[in-house]
């Protein structure tokens, strides 16, 4: 199999590998949220419904991730051989319609890596084991193809098809309406990889095409979808209807204090800065800042980095039982001088020391790190992944010292508000979850030295990015989804 071939295999299963649906009728869709519009008669969509991802004139809404580009001519995208093309935008539970003179082979529905840690739920031809260096490899994927060749004639004409992805599989329809494959999905979401019943079983994915030479587009657009940043709000909507959440922003300012220690059982939702080569408690460049329950985190008050490595931290130590929730988004600014693997990269720090025992030379914490990680064009790569500066986890009851491990999450693109949660329960099981779905999960969290961490201090990383955070959310007693 040609490298090309190969590429094409990965991708096009990884595109649909993020696209099954809910048996139920409680899913979430743009339209009504009922689950039962993505499946009706194909003929009865509004034609307010469907959005175009290309129109006859832009592609804006897509880019390369192979360095060559498409072009536009006579109302035609042209995406020649070598050329990838990945919506920018996330999507779940759609209707697709393409019109081309290719076939459903030079479509994929979804964006997923494939880890080693999943090569036991995916079709071993489809396993591949991605690079583990998430500040600059990008990913390899895999996931379901939606049809057997990738060799398929081009047509003469255009042919239009059209593909429901729902209750776990994607239907391809001819322009006739007649159903011409259905294709089970990897990587579904089964009922203990979602934060809550009520939330379709389709993970978030992007929509990618690939070229061959010949091959146009003449019109690509999608209706009934979900998108990821309304889903954030639900999830944080229902978070708060438990009332079992903690508000750690709503009444807590960053302090100038810096006190040698902090009162570990005092809980006041104070925040402390740590910035490397200050004391604890100081951020003489004014990095971290708490505003109408949003922690901004600007670097661009200065000229350069100057390594001003950074953490805020909680002033409670956390122990098990625990879930804590967060929004962010990254903007474009990084700060000049800054290492290139922290590009867009911040992350939770957990089970991590008193800031007031850090050295004041030390730049990262010894901590587990769910790190946070925004996609561009040129690097395709995953978010709610695992670091573990100073400490080890076991998967699998297999002890892992890899310094970074990539999740299963799709690639978020864009400055768009991404929702993560880790949940730590009473056994030392954690798991990471990107807009409530799960794609990380690790036990016995421990120093390199194997001694277990019980409990510790919770801190939020800058490393040269301007961001933001909200809705941070702290859950301390047990529950059904521990």
């Amino acid at each position: 199999m040609s490298l090309k071939n190969l590429f094409i295999l990965f991708l096009t299963a990884s595109l649909l590998g993020a696209v099954a649906c809910s048996n139920s009728g409680d899913s979430l869709y743009k339209a009504n949220y009922a689950s039962a519009k993505t499946l009706v008669k194909l003929d009865a969509i509004e034609k307010s419904e469907w959005s175009y991802l290309f129109d006859g004139y832009h592609q804006a809404l897509w880019f390369s991730t192979t360095g060559t580009k498409a072009r536009v001519e006579k109302n035609k995208l042209y995406v020649d051989e070598g050329t990838v093309l990945i919506s920018d935008s996330n999507y779940k539970d759609y209707v697709l319609e393409i019109s081309t003179n290719g076939s459903a082979c030079d479509l994929a529905l979804a964006f997923k890596p494939i880890n080693k840690t999943l090569r036991e739920r995916q079709p071993s031809s489809l396993s591949a084991i991605v690079r583990f260096n998430p500040g600059d490899d990008m990913v390899f994927l895999a996931g379901t193809q939606l049809c057997s060749s990738a060799s398929t004639a081009l047509s003469d004409g255009v042919n239009t098809f059209r593909i429901t992805v729902a209750d776990g599989k994607a239907t391809l329809y001819n322009q006739k309406g007649e159903a011409l494959s259905r294709t089970p999905l990897a990587n579904s979401l089964n009922k203990e990889d979602k934060l809550f019943d009520t939330l379709s079983a389709t993970p978030l994915g992007k929509i990618a095409l690939y070229g061959r030479n010949g091959l146009f587009f003449s019109s690509i657009r999608i209706a009934r979808f979900q998108e990821h940043e309304p889903l954030v709000e639900t999830l944080n909507t229902k978070r708060r209807a438990q009332n079992s959440w903690t508000d750690l922003l709503s009444q807590g300012p960053v302090t100038n204090s810096t006190a040698n220690s902090v009162d570990e059982n005092a809980y006041s939702n104070k925040w402390v800065p740590k910035v490397l080569g200050e004391a604890a408690g100081s951020d003489a460049s004014g990095i971290f800042e708490i505003s109408k329950n949003i922690v901004n985190i600007r670097f661009d008050k200065k000229d350069s980095f100057d390594r001003r490595f950074a953490h805020l931290y909680l002033d409670k130590k956390v122990r098990p039982p625990f879930s804590l929730s967060a929004d962010y988004r990254f903007f474009p600014y990084q700060a000049k001088g800054a290492p290139n693997w922290a590009y867009r990269n911040s992350g939770l720090m957990l089970f991590t020391d008193s800031p007031f025992d850090i050295p004041q030379d030390q730049d990262i914490p010894k901590s587990i790190e769910a790190q946070l990680l925004s996609a561009d064009p040129k690097r395709i790569r995953t978010t709610g992944n695992l670091c573990t500066p100073g400490t080890q986890i076991e998967i699998d009851n297999s002890l892992v010292t890899q310094h970074c491990i990539y999740s299963t999450s799709t690639a978020f693109t864009g400055d768009d508000w991404v929702n993560i949660e880790v949940q730590v329960d009473t056994a030392g099981q954690v798991s990471h979850f990107i807009n409530g779905e799960k794609v990380f999960s690790y036990r016995r969290i421990q120093n390199d030295d194997g001694t277990l961490l019980l409990d510790g201090f919770i801190a939020l990383q800058a490393e040269s990015q301007n961001m933001q955070f909200k809705n941070l959310l702290l859950k301390q007693e047990a529950d059904d989804t521990m």
